[in-house]
């Protein structure tokens, strides 16, 4: 693979402008398969998250899965 390939991947943002907190909600989906968040969840948890704040990004994943505590009648 080029450099340029690799450099043009690193420009597509799948949610937020930054590429830290961009680069983690991309990370989350990828565990789906093992019994993490479905991609759904995901997005439902980036919508209440600050760019630039990371409590903001833990209050989200907290609330997200109360969220799904309460869904499903129980610790996940």
């Amino acid at each position: 693979m080029s450099d340029d390939n690799l450099a043009q991947r690193k420009k597509q943002k799948i949610y937020f402008k930054n590429d830290d907190v961009d680069f983690n909600l991309l990370w989350a989906p990828g565990y789906q398969s093992a019994g993490g968040s479905e991609l759904g969840e995901c997005y439902h948890a980036a919508s209440r998250i600050i760019e630039n704040g990371a409590g903001s990004w833990v209050r989200a994943w907290a609330d997200e899965a109360s969220r799904l505590e309460d869904v499903s009648g129980g610790p996940l």
